[in-house]
């Protein structure tokens, strides 16, 4: 009687948590994964709105205001930050891939037409932030500024293979791997340089930054190797990722995580010490790996990529309804924290890796997935929706809109609930074993022959032409890929 009281009063205890996370509309679709339909109607439904409203289109069309409230509207700060123009040129280049909605092709070449016009410093990279009217403003140049800025790069050559976009690209890994930006004495990257690219600058911490390394990877560069056909070029890029893999793991991880710098191994509490960094450099060094051995046929990160599991078991805690833990102990290893959205979409996005080839991870992830689609995350009070950037531990609202509730600012912008759209889609076809088609638009149908699924790999299995795309010379193309891991 007691053990059947005790059961009854788990069940009302786990029902009332999992209420804190209804869905305030009803769904046809169940909001799971794995799903071959969800992702994309969570980015139509939840995530587009916002980014397709005019504010966010900018005066002209390209010239995207870093900084909106969160019906969308511009605010007081008219600065464009040139990383976060690139990422809405991914939010709109990966949507079109994902959807095959034209707008979205316009609006990311309008973008990258904006930057490539006003933001390239001719043999010096980017200016990393303009006024209103595209005028630079001079400023420190990091390597994860222009990590991200090339990131529409490769989105743009992925999406069209636009051969202005790898000319750039190709210039981009040279400036970092052979430019001033390498430091040949420490065998490493410089987090930040001057304007002129003359004078190393202090970035946030003493020593090198996680990011300076793990986001030449995240942002560009593995997007862009796993797109090219050549085998000279595609090896040497091939060789560019395996340095700066065994950069993060010879310089960064201890005791199973990756630090925020290659000096720091006490502080817990320091920026990027987190579970977010170091599940995205795990995730990373999977991907590398898999188009490595795709290549090469060996393996390079097995041994370091066996801690993934039961950090994942530690992040995702006791409770079926909570969000992933998003901060390191010595003491208790994983623990929870309010959270905060881009974290919480890296680990979605490991988990999702790993579960293509070990079904043991989806359940993991169908759990913490749900917990997303059902949160206040979505802002679900507004029409043009939109995703906060942090929500409490128990899913109520800080209620601060100048705070953690931003939908755009300097950092916060719609390319990493993009990318959890287009990577949680891919998967969840891979695991339920359905083919995959995304939407190309190229010069020739015969540029289809080298496309991949993003920064996975899988086999065509059909290409369909499907005409000329409006205002342009590019032909649409639908790719249907199988057999994707």
């Amino acid at each position: 009687m007691i053990k059947r009281l005790i059961f009854q009063f788990s069940l009302m205890f786990l029902a009332s948590i999992f209420s804190n996370f209804a869905i305030a509309d009803n769904q046809a679709t169940p909001r799971s994964f794995p799903n071959t339909s969800v992702w994309l109607s969570h980015y139509n439904e939840d995530i587009l709105p916002y980014w397709i409203m005019d504010d966010a289109l900018g005066t002209p069309i390209g010239n995207f205001p870093t900084f909106r409230n969160m019906s969308g509207h511009i605010g007081n700060d008219s600065d464009r930050y040139v990383r976060a123009l690139a990422r809405q040129v991914y939010v709109y280049l990966l949507g079109f891939n994902l959807t095959g909605d034209d707008r979205l092709l316009a609006y990311g070449q309008k973008g990258l037409d904006w930057i490539s016009n006003h933001a390239v410093d001719k043999g010096k990279g980017f200016f990393t932030i303009l006024d209103e009217d595209g005028k630079p403003i001079s400023t420190t140049k990091s390597a994860q500024d222009i990590a991200y800025i090339a990131s529409a790069y490769s989105a743009d050559y992925f999406v069209t293979r636009n051969p202005k976009s790898k000319e750039k690209l190709d210039e981009i890994v040279t400036l970092i791997f052979e430019g001033p930006y390498w430091n040949n004495e420490n065998g490493i990257l410089r987090d930040a340089l001057d304007n002129d690219l003359k004078n190393e600058v202090p970035f946030e911490n003493h020593g090198t930054d996680l990011v300076t390394l793990l986001d030449q990877v995240n942002a560009y560069l593995l997007l862009y190797t796993n797109q090219v056909s050549h085998i000279n070029s595609r090896r040497k890029l091939l060789y560019r990722l395996r340095h700066l893999g065994d950069l993060l793991v010879e310089r960064f991880l201890q005791d199973k995580i990756f630090w925020n710098t290659d000096l720091n191994r006490v502080n817990y509490k320091a920026k990027h010490v987190d579970t977010g960094h170091t599940f995205k450099t795990y995730w990373m060094l999977h991907r590398i790996d898999r188009i490595w051995n795709d290549e090469f046929k060996y393996s390079l990160y097995t041994k370091i990529l066996s801690n993934v599991e039961q950090m994942l078991i530690d992040a995702y805690g006791i409770d079926d309804n909570s969000f992933w833990g998003m901060r390191f102990s010595p003491i208790f290893g994983v623990t929870k924290s309010n959270p905060d959205w881009w974290i919480q979409i890296e680990i979605d996005q490991l988990t999702a890796d790993l579960s293509i080839d070990d079904k043991s991870f989806v359940e993991l992830l169908n759990k913490k997935s749900t917990v997303w689609l059902n949160s206040n995350f979505i802002d679900r009070g507004r029409a043009v929706r939109g995703i906060r950037e942090g929500i409490k531990w128990d899913n109520s609202l800080y209620g601060n809109e100048d705070g953690w509730e931003a939908k755009a600012n300097q950092w916060k912008n719609g390319y990493h609930e993009t990318e959890h759209c287009v990577v949680l889609n891919i998967a969840s076809h891979a695991v339920n074993d359905v083919s995959l088609t995304l939407y190309f638009a190229l010069m020739n149908i015969q540029q289809a022959e080298g496309v991949r699924p993003y920064i996975f790999l899988g086999d065509i299995q059909n290409v369909k032409e499907l005409g000329r795309i409006d205002g342009t010379k590019l032909i649409k193309a639908a790719v249907t890929f199988e057999n994707i891991r």
